[in-house]
């Protein structure tokens, strides 16, 4: 099974950016690409998992997706969250076992730490001018594969100043899921930040394969 394979919005010359989420309950992993050639970060998919299948799992998923890519190439954006804890893993940082799996699938990864999250807001501001266009990347969605996603981002509210967390450690009922709670955004939020402040894009991939 090759699932990306029927998806047009991926450029092939262009590494995969991610970032993620991490919680006991629910994890998240976004995917995009930063098309400098037309100042838009494109926001490809969304994949979570939750309960038994944890962060592995999450990273596997993205690697079986996106294993026809003609090169596996990936920016992973990751933040001080991912550092000290192992709750959604075993006894390993998240963000080494991220890299683990990916590494594992045969991906070549350039791991980027951006530091601790933006105070929210900073971390608004920042993304309201680029939904603007006032930004060097205005973020675009690939709305079929990141329903979920659209979902946490259009109800996350804020309380106290921040991001409105208060119901994330709550118990899931079908009314309100967890993938639709303000986690995804988290990640999303990462994962523009990441493409926006901390370019790594050098230049184009050469496939060395054919992509058909």
């Amino acid at each position: 099974k090759k699932p990306c394979r029927i998806d047009a919005d991926i450029r092939t010359d262009l590494p995969l950016c991610i970032a993620f989420d991490f919680n006991r309950n629910i994890n998240w992993l976004v995917v995009a690409q930063a098309d400098e050639d037309l100042a838009r970060m494109n926001t490809l998919k969304a994949f979570w998992v939750k309960y038994e299948r944890k962060l592995p799992e999450l990273v596997q998923d993205f690697c079986d997706y996106y294993d026809p890519l003609p090169r596996h190439e990936v920016v992973f954006y990751y933040d001080s969250t991912a550092l000290g804890s192992n709750y959604a893993v075993n006894d390993e940082d998240f963000h080494r076992v991220v890299e683990q799996v990916l590494a594992r699938n045969r991906w070549r990864c350039t791991p980027v730490y951006i530091g601790r999250p933006l105070p929210h807001g900073e971390k608004h501001l920042l993304i309201n001018q680029g939904l603007a266009g006032q930004k060097r990347l205005t973020p675009f969605f690939n709305e079929e594969h990141c329903q979920d996603l659209l979902v946490s981002i259009r109800t996350a509210g804020v309380y106290n100043g921040k991001k409105d967390k208060r119901g994330e450690k709550l118990a899931e009922t079908e009314e309100d899921r967890l993938e639709s709670r303000t986690d995804g955004s988290d990640a999303w939020d990462t994962l523009y930040i990441g493409c926006q402040q901390f370019p790594q894009q050098g230049g184009l991939i050469v496939p060395t394969s054919n992509w058909a």
